[in-house]
Formats: C-alpha cells, structure tokens, sequence
C-alpha cells in the first residue's frame, strides 16, 4: 500500500534548488585560485628579500664603515692638537718617543684633563668619552656596560699603535689608529701602518708619521 506524502515533505521537495554541478566547479575553482594568488605573493616576497636585504646590509656596513673613519679622524686631530699644545703625545703613561708600543684605546684622561701637568695644555680635545667611578674620564673603558665611550660600530676599541723612533719602523716613527672592522681583529702589517695601508676590513688613521 503506498503512503501518501505529507504537506511538508512536499512542500521542500517543491522549494530545494535543484542541485548545479556548476556552481559546485565554479566553488572549488575560485579556492583554487585564491590559492595560487598567495603562492604567487609569497613567491614575489621571497624575491623581493633576496635582493632588498643585501642592499640594506651594505648601506649599514657603509654607514658603519664611515662612521669608524669619522672617530678616527676626530682622534687624530685630538691626538696633534694635544701635541701642538705640549709638546708631548698623548698616552696613558708618560710619554716616551722611543718606546714601541700597541694598546686598546682606551683610558687617555690627558685628553680630558692636565693630568701631566703640561705647559700649555688647553683641552678637554674630546667632547666624547666615559666618565669613570672616580670622576676621570676615558676615550673608552671596558667596566662600564652602559656607556662604553668611544669604541668602533662593532663594540670594539680603537687601537693606538706608538712606533719609537729607535723601534720597528725606523728612526722617524710615528703613530697610527686603527679599527679591526667587522672581525675586530688587526689584520694590518706594521709595515704598512705608517703608510696608511689597511689589510682586509681593517680601518687605518695616520696621527703622525715622525716623532
């Protein structure tokens, strides 16, 4: 015996859409798409990075660079001005024109104050530095974590290299600044310092080339 269908049932069968296979293909295309469109995105931003970052890294090893041979050229104009004004080099310890010598540079307070008690003395030559516990001031300092002074772009010191007049390079000697670079380490010869020659990524300033 066959049942009769309800009002309801119908009424739904009458009002279901009827199913459309393609607007079924039409949904899973336009995911498909969207998809590709962000594969392609994320393509183009890959390319984008590959040649954007070696760019920005050279302008900072550029800016880094210049701004190495800024601070040494502003420590050897204090460096002759002490000297037009004493007489005498600036050093940590009394200054001898024969000793040969090589070292961080770091302390120098003669900079910042007669320490030396020399005639004619008419500093401070650095309006930059660390102000140490007892109230002297360095080019740099190592014990101070917040204000290291002056030190190269990379964290490092600067290095002083006294060359005496009886010493390695001769009877004329001299004295020369240099910046170990990015690996923070002097890969310059003695004998090319006093010409201002610079091996690798060192930096070289010539303060004076005779004592």
């Amino acid at each position: 015996m066959e049942t009769v269908p309800s009002r309801a049932r119908v009424r739904s069968a009458e009002h279901s859409p009827p199913h459309n296979p393609m607007k079924s293909i039409a949904k899973y295309a336009s995911r498909g798409f969207t998809l590709i469109e962000a594969v392609v995105i994320v393509t183009i931003l890959v390319l984008l990075a590959g040649v954007l970052i070696p760019i920005v890294s050279n302008e900072l090893s550029s800016a880094r660079t210049t701004r190495a041979q800024t601070d040494m050229k502003i420590l050897a104009e204090a460096f002759n001005r002490y000297f037009a004004h004493t007489g005498s080099w600036p050093s940590n310890s009394v200054w001898n024109p024969n000793n040969t010598s090589s070292e961080a540079l770091q302390g120098l307070p003669c900079l910042y104050t007669n320490v030396y008690n020399r005639p004619g003395w008419a500093g401070p030559y650095l309006n930059t530095g660390v102000k140490n516990a007892d109230s002297s001031w360095s080019v740099a300092s190592t014990t101070n974590p917040s204000n290291r002074g002056l030190v190269d772009p990379w964290g490092n010191s600067y290095r002083v290299l006294y060359f005496g007049r009886n010493g390695v390079m001769g009877p004329g000697g001299g004295i020369v600044l240099v910046c170990g670079g990015e690996n923070g380490a002097v890969d310059t010869r003695n004998e090319q310092l006093l010409n201002g020659e610079a091996a690798n990524d060192d930096l070289v300033q010539v303060v004076t080339r005779r004592l």
